[in-house]
């Protein structure tokens, strides 16, 4: 669905709102290794619930972006997604 944002907002603070509003579970810890956020669980689908190495990804117009998802700032048009793999 289309959801508005502002530029400059992270991925995370979009999601965030988005599931707040809709009332879906969401489970994050805030990483201090790699200082960023990092989803462990949306809609109570947690990583390695189908696998070892099952978990959330997020891409931004359908590329992983190399930054967790409360450092990536989106821009005008942006279009994000979170995929489990």
């Amino acid at each position: 669905s289309n959801i508005e944002f502002k530029a400059g907002e992270s991925v995370f603070e979009v999601v965030q709102r988005v599931t707040t509003n809709e009332k879906i579970p969401l489970d994050y810890i805030k990483s201090t290794t790699f200082h960023t956020v990092y989803i462990k669980g949306i809609g109570n689908l947690y990583e390695k619930d189908c696998g070892t190495m099952s978990g959330w990804i997020y891409k931004v117009n359908g590329v992983s972006p190399s930054k967790g998802c409360s450092d990536y700032k989106l821009a005008a048009g942006d279009v994000i997604s979170f995929v489990y793999t």
